[in-house]
């Protein structure tokens, strides 16, 4: 199993943010499959039908609720907070010692590998939040985008996924409206 950096930069970043990403607009669960095995998410491919499609979808935007609270959003409603608080209630944890590395990891020990796969996740953004990496991840202040971004800002201050495209395009609405 990767690091749980190298999971945050190909797990997370990735799967929140792929602006029409496979789980957007998985209907066909093959390339959701292979897409988050291939991101550590899941053990197998084969894991995975189209069930549990809708409910990953809803843990993407209870996920997206959390970074729009450290963008000083509203964070997650309360259906969010209880699809996740569900899947916490429900898991399992393995503590395991790397040989090689001398590392202690936790993994989520779930028959489920929905759960499991969501279990990843949170492991990743509480990792995240102890490394001080978590507060700089962050929604788009623009609503018509609400696209995650890693704020890159020396003050962390950041407002749009990206300063050319929202960013200008936001201003110069304001500087329009301010004309007026």
């Amino acid at each position: 199993m990767a690091s749980r950096t190298t999971l945050l930069d190909e797990a997370l970043e990735a799967w929140m943010f792929a602006r029409d990403g496979v789980l957007a607009r998985a209907r066909d669960p093959r390339p959701a499959r292979q897409w988050l095995s291939s991101c550590g998410l899941l053990d197998r491919p084969t894991e995975l039908d189209t069930t549990p499609l809708p409910q990953i979808g809803d843990v993407r935007e209870a996920i997206r609720a959390l970074l729009q609270a450290n963008a000083g959003h509203p964070g997650p409603t309360r259906a969010q907070h209880r699809l996740l608080t569900s899947v916490t209630d429900r898991a399992l944890m393995r503590l395991t010692i790397d040989r090689t590395a001398r590392r202690l990891s936790i993994e989520p020990d779930s028959a489920d590998p929905v759960d499991t796969m969501i279990m990843r996740l949170l492991l990743i953004i509480r990792d995240a939040q102890h490394d001080s990496t978590w507060p700089r991840l962050k929604t788009c202040s623009n609503a018509e985008c609400r696209w995650a971004y890693y704020d890159r800002s020396h003050a962390q201050k950041g407002k749009w996924c990206d300063m050319s495209g929202c960013g200008n395009r936001l201003k110069n609405r304001a500087l329009r409206a301010r004309r007026r």
